[in-house]
């Protein structure tokens, strides 16, 4: 989604951008309510999508807007700071959802323990539990695009944020260091979704907890992600984002060889100190760029 994205802010500005991100988003998050109705396995991954389609809008308006409100040279800090306040959000939900969510799951051995109408009311329930959540999560998310829509954002001079102009998408590329933040990004980001959308199955099997503990420990492992983002902003006043980002890479590596390697609880602790080295990751190649 990031193309048409790209195109709707070319055409209509980052404010429209923005909204159009909040709203799908509202959408998504309010199809989990007929999806959970009906305990479609495709309606949920259909209202995901549209929520996705949501996060693809916000993302690519959000990031290239933060980055242009100020001086070049303190683009990465600036950026950096923003994006921590995403990491806030996913501490918020991953405790939310243990509580709220993950409590009333139910395990495949429980699950086979029971009779045929019996398990059926069991899936309703496990289904019916992100009803609320969701619907709140939406409603939030109107109201955001409400606010959004009555606030009058500053103007980005065209000039100074497009300062290498591109005939299209493969014409871009042909810039060095464009092309070589493309890959970087494009290896992050499969490294955060794994690290943080497994790490309940990791902890689980590594550590041999339960998922409600696990969740926690991933709010532990988000929150972690969030003080390293403060702090990486922090300390590029004093180290260069390059160098910085480097010397977080090269410390991951060695972090993932023991997190492969290693069984216990120690492996959660590991994968949370990973979750803080990649904090600044994203931002900073995005804003290296």
């Amino acid at each position: 989604m990031a193309l048409p994205a790209g195109y709707v802010m070319k055409r209509f500005g980052y404010k429209i951008g923005i909204i159009t991100g909040l709203l799908f988003f509202a959408i998504g998050s309010f199809l989990f309510i007929p999806a959970a109705n009906t305990q479609s396995y495709n309606f949920f991954l259909f209202a995901l999508f549209v929520i996705a389609c949501g996060l693809g809008f916000l993302e690519t308006a959000a990031n290239p807007y933060a980055a242009a409100l100020g001086p070049h040279e303190t683009s990465t800090q600036r950026l950096n700071l923003a994006q921590s306040f995403n990491g806030l959000g996913g501490v918020m939900s991953t405790y939310i959802g243990a509580r709220v969510i993950l409590v009333k799951g139910y395990t495949d051995q429980q699950l086979s323990g029971m009779t045929a109408e019996v398990k059926q009311v069991a899936l309703a329930s496990e289904a019916s539990s992100v009803k609320t959540p969701y619907f709140i999560l939406g409603t939030v998310l109107l109201l955001i695009a409400f606010v959004f829509v009555l606030t009058k954002l500053p103007e980005i001079n065209q000039k100074t944020t497009l300062s290498r102009k591109s005939k299209n998408i493969f014409h871009a590329l042909r810039n060095k260091h464009l092309k070589c933040a493309v890959i970087a990004q494009f290896f992050y980001v499969g490294a955060q979704v794994c690290v943080l959308s497994l790490f309940v199955l990791y902890a689980t099997r590594s550590a041999g907890i339960d998922d409600v503990k696990a969740a926690y420990y991933l709010g532990g492992c988000l929150m972690m992600f969030l003080g390293g983002r403060f702090i990486g902003t922090f300390l590029m006043r004093y180290i260069k984002p390059n160098r910085l980002l480097a010397i977080y890479a090269v410390i991951n590596i060695f972090l993932c060889i023991a997190a492969i390697t290693m069984h216990g609880m120690i492996t959660v602790y590991i994968v949370m100190l990973i979750s803080f080295f990649m904090s600044v990751m994203f931002p900073t190649i995005f804003a290296l760029e």
